[in-house]
């Protein structure tokens, strides 16, 4: 990891700096220290079976969100370390600095030319393109200070990185098996509370297991159950995680309709 405060005194004392010293210069000047503004975080993403029918799937992941406490700083150093390595493996490198107004025209001329791209928004408002093609100033040596100086000043909000395709993150399955399942939606809740109150609604729960840094189990519908006592198990799985005055319902209300259908289902037999 390159060291922040031996770049600063570098850019200032040292002659021999190339071009893009200057760029470094500015976004020192431009740059603001950045923290993600929100506690945010942990959550469960639903998939179907396409081929066993009532079958499902629960993934625990992080939010995944640039604004939160836990994801933000794991993205930045993910997109770090991606980008460090795609500017080392490119024969010349060429930096900007732009405001939002100016991208769509810069991007457009870096796409007619065939080449990469990636942006970084800043704090400021000010944003940092590095491309493969001869647009903006051309660097050398100091490319990665230049990104790293970016990435100390990253925006924490909204996709403050984007890039072309040839430069994108490399995205993780989350199942195994991905063509055979569905994405349905997500609950706002970590996967073990969700496990919970699956196991407590009485569906037929796999044992977790890990994969791909993820954390899952399957579960199953009761082939007994009828129509209502899927959809008040599916009301529950979605308010997970939300308050009960937001909901107008609350978990324990569609805990306990849950228990009443059941008794119901126990009456008629």
């Amino acid at each position: 990891m390159i060291n922040v405060q031996e770049v600063r005194s570098r850019v200032c004392t040292d002659n021999s700096l190339t071009a893009g010293a200057n760029l470094v210069t500015g976004l020192f000047v431009q740059g603001v220290p950045s923290s993600p503004p929100k506690e945010r975080c942990r959550m469960t993403i639903l998939s179907k079976s396409i081929v066993n029918e009532g079958e499902f799937a629960m993934v625990g992941v992080d939010c995944g969100r640039w604004n939160c406490k836990k994801c933000g700083p794991r993205l930045k150093e993910k997109w770090l370390r991606h980008l460090s390595a795609k500017l080392n493996e490119s024969l010349e490198i060429y930096v900007s600095q732009i405001v939002r107004a100016q991208w769509e025209t810069l991007r457009k001329r870096i796409v007619r030319m065939g080449g990469n791209y990636a942006h970084i928004r800043l704090v400021s408002g000010v944003w940092v393109v590095f491309a493969d093609v001869p647009e903006g100033t051309l660097v050398a040596d100091d490319v990665l200070i230049i990104l790293q100086t970016a990435m100390d000043s990253v925006a924490y909000d909204r996709k403050p990185i984007a890039s072309s395709r040839g430069w994108r993150l490399p995205k993780n399955n989350m199942v195994p098996d991905k063509k055979k399942w569905e994405r349905v939606s997500k609950i706002l809740a970590p996967v073990e509370e969700v496990k919970k109150a699956a196991v407590s609604a009485g569906v037929i729960v796999s044992p977790m297991y890990y994969y791909n840094g993820t954390t899952i189990f399957y579960y199953k519908i009761p082939v007994t159950w009828d129509e209502a006592k899927v959809e008040a198990f599916n009301l529950m799985l979605r308010s997970l995680g939300d308050k009960e005055q937001e909901t107008g319902v609350g978990v324990l209300g569609l805990g306990r309709r849950l228990v009443e259908l059941a008794k119901e289902e126990d009456n008629q037999k």
